[in-house]
């Protein structure tokens, strides 16, 4: 290769150029059309700048400033306005004892901002207590924290020593009262284990039919099986698998020779094969741990 300056001819040597890249150059380009490497990198740039902003914003003294600020601000301009306040509560309940549970449980110093209120959490504290079966809790628009509970209805008094307390069909706890004559619509039952089978034994009493007025109550005996108690110091000794039969076999019974009104203290059909009648002398009657007394 030759070069022309003002008439002179220089000859030149020259390397020439390979166009092709190297050898690292063809491989990283190689290296960079797989799609995974592409989004892995791309991937990794951007934790690392959401990583760096993280730092620069969180760990600057005046940025923390400047968020406490607008937190304060926050809550004294928004959270406090009228259409956000909580001014008044209502209960809806048909019992005293439950309204005064609720506002109690609640522990409301109105008003107060609907962002200071969680009606999630209000409403299992309001289903805690003992006579509330379920519970609503909502914000009403006008301002009022609505709470509608479902109470528990009494079903039986359940004795235990010298507690009376009262429980649902589900043998759910409602409550307690100080003297049976606070309650002389509901039935009494007592024995270990007799919260467990409060159906059963409103099932005894209702079968009883026309005869529920005898009842004084049941006892619920040795964890299996039931004796009911009547006004005329009689007791029927039920058996432990298929009271009802029995029962029902005793009702028969009376209505064809008035059994319950004979002069006996016990009518066992605890074998429904074999009634057995008897008498309880009043040894007995006093050593029986289970022994109906008010």
């Amino acid at each position: 290769m030759s070069t022309v300056i003002k008439g002179k001819t220089i000859k030149k040597f020259l390397t020439p150029i390979d166009p092709a890249p190297s050898q690292l150059r063809y491989k990283l380009q190689r290296l960079w059309l797989r799609r995974g490497l592409r989004i892995i990198t791309l991937l990794f740039i951007t934790l690392i700048v959401l990583f760096t902003l993280y730092r620069s914003i969180f760990f600057s003294p005046f940025l923390h400033e400047k968020l406490n600020y607008l937190k304060r601000f926050f809550i004294e301009e928004i959270s406090f306005r009228p259409e956000i306040l909580i001014s008044s509560l209502q209960i809806d309940t048909e019992l005293v004892e439950v309204l005064d549970q609720i506002r109690a449980v609640l522990q409301l110093s109105l008003p107060v901002s609907s962002f200071d209120i969680e009606v999630e959490e209000l409403q299992k504290l309001v289903e805690k207590i003992d006579a509330v079966e379920s519970a609503r809790i909502w914000i009403r628009e006008d301002g009022v924290l609505s709470v509608y509970v479902k109470e528990r209805k009494p079903a039986v008094i359940f004795r235990v020593k010298d507690e009376l307390m009262l429980l649902d069909r589900d043998g759910e706890r409602i409550g307690e009262i100080f003297s049976r004559s606070d309650r002389t619509d509901l039935p009494i039952i007592l024995g270990k284990s007799g919260n467990l089978h409060v159906e059963e034994a409103l099932r005894l009493i209702i079968a009883f039919g026309n005869s529920v007025t005898r009842t004084r109550g049941l006892i619920y005996v040795g964890e299996r099986r039931w004796n009911i108690e009547l006004n005329n110091k009689k007791s029927i000794y039920l058996p432990e698998q298929n009271p009802m039969e029995a029962l029902d076999r005793v009702l028969a019974l009376h209505k064809t020779l008035q059994i319950l009104d004979l002069p006996v203290s016990i009518i066992d059909m605890r074998d429904p094969a074999r009634p057995n009648l008897g008498f309880r002398s009043d040894q007995q009657r006093n050593t029986n741990p289970n022994s109906m007394t008010f």
